[in-house]
């Protein structure tokens, strides 16, 4: 029988053959993926109560990161979320029919089934803030119709972006649970295996190796960039184009906010082809040594011997001794990401939330110009704060979901 996982969701709504598709599909090692896989086991223990162990990562240089989303994210369940999740369950399986099209099935991280109407649902994200509707769309869906379609179902689910420091809510009546299903069937699976749609998605698609679709859009920009319209006549004129508008002073804003998206989608995926050949070479070097390329050159994996302080306090001590205490202040280089991480940490020694202790730790540090600030730009692709539209909703625990500052039930929330 078919089965649809709510995690892919996202992409099945992108592009259908994603999914769908014949293509040969290769599960490679997701940095990304495995940390979160690693991470919700911790994030249950904290919603169930229980300590909670960020050095569970076998990386220890996550172990900094882990604990910095762990540490939020007990702070925001206990601060913010656990009132509206009574006798909340933890990696609650879902698994429920779609008409024609098998079943729906899925993993939430937490459920709390309210009454026989009404449930609110909480899902940890440890990556960015970023095309997860559907998903969200995907579990509401799946406890619905678990409950029997009920007319004056409200169901709530709460994305935590932990990364990021950022949470939303969306609220699901039963008619926006009809048009998502009719969305669902018409339009994703009904687009069937051979519905191609290339764009950011295609750098996380399990089937990106053997994809006819990427195959094109990546050749075609390869032989666009090197020789233009002499290349691909219809890649090349692409971006000829693009360059002309992009140039203009007379563009419209939609105009090249549709260019500046396709160009950046077609870069990445010429970039990540590249990096991906690149990993290859340097893995076969690994494996079989130096290789000679001709009289003059070799490839090889030369070894940079890499020193870091473990000890800092000693080794400080140790630097006056032996140069001065001028000159071994002149040595220190005090991390402003690991300062705000030791603030948060003790913020509840200081009775202030993690964000208020920061805060006032860097405009501390702003008033007596020990810290000098300078701007860095990077091109980065982020996805727009939407307010949501707040409707009545009865108290649910100790809370109201009828306001914008309730939780789950109204409006989105930023903790810093």
């Amino acid at each position: 029988m078919m089965e649809t996982r709510c995690s892919q969701l996202p992409r099945l709504f992108k592009c259908a053959a994603s999914v769908l598709g014949e293509d040969i599909s290769v599960e490679h090692d997701q940095e990304a993926a495995e940390f979160g896989k690693t991470m919700h086991p911790e994030l249950g223990n904290i919603v169930e109560g229980k300590p909670y162990d960020p050095t569970v990562l076998r990386d220890p240089s996550l172990v900094a990161k882990a604990s910095d989303m762990l540490d939020y994210a007990h702070g925001i369940w206990h601060s913010d979320l656990e009132k509206y999740f009574p006798s909340p369950q933890v990696e609650a399986m879902v698994d429920v029919p779609i008409k024609g099209y098998g079943n729906l099935v899925g993993t939430l991280d937490v459920l709390s089934q309210i009454d026989e109407h009404r449930a609110n649902i909480a899902d940890w994200k440890t990556g960015i803030v970023q095309g997860y509707e559907h998903q969200g769309a995907g579990y509401a869906y799946s406890v619905w119709v678990r409950m029997g379609r009920p007319e004056d179902t409200r169901i709530s689910v709460t994305m935590v972006y932990l990364w990021h420091r950022h949470w939303t809510v969306k609220k699901y009546l039963a008619a926006d649970l009809r048009a998502w299903e009719h969305d669902l069937i018409h339009n994703a699976l009904g687009a069937g295996p051979n519905s191609y749609r290339t764009g950011e998605h295609c750098s996380y698609c399990p089937k990106r190796h053997s994809c006819k679709a990427r195959r094109s859009v990546v050749s075609g920009t390869v032989d666009a960039l090197c020789w233009g319209q002499q290349g691909d006549p219809e890649h090349g004129e692409f971006f000829e184009r693009a360059k002309a508008s992009m140039m203009s002073e007379t563009a419209s804003t939609a105009e090249l906010a549709d260019l500046v998206k396709m160009l950046m989608h077609r870069v990445l995926l010429v970039r990540r082809a590249a990096d991906e050949v690149w990993d290859l070479v340097r893995t076969t070097v690994g494996r079989l040594g130096d290789i000679r390329l001709d009289d003059e050159t070799v490839v090889a994996l030369k070894t940079h011997e890499k020193t870091k302080v473990r000890d800092a306090q000693s080794v400080y001590r140790f630097l006056v001794e032996r140069v001065g205490e001028e000159a071994a202040q002149g040595c220190i280089d005090i991390s402003i990401g690991r300062m705000k991480q030791a603030q948060r940490r003790s913020a509840n020694g200081i009775g202030v939330s993690p964000s208020t202790a920061v805060a006032g730790l860097m405009e501390h540090l702003k008033q007596n110009r020990w810290t000098e600030q300078s701007d860095v730009q990077t091109l980065r692709e982020m996805a727009i704060p939407v307010e949501k539209d707040i409707t009545d909703d009865p108290a649910v625990a100790s809370g109201s979901l009828g306001n914008s500052n309730a939780g789950p039930g109204g409006g989105q929330r930023s903790a810093e």
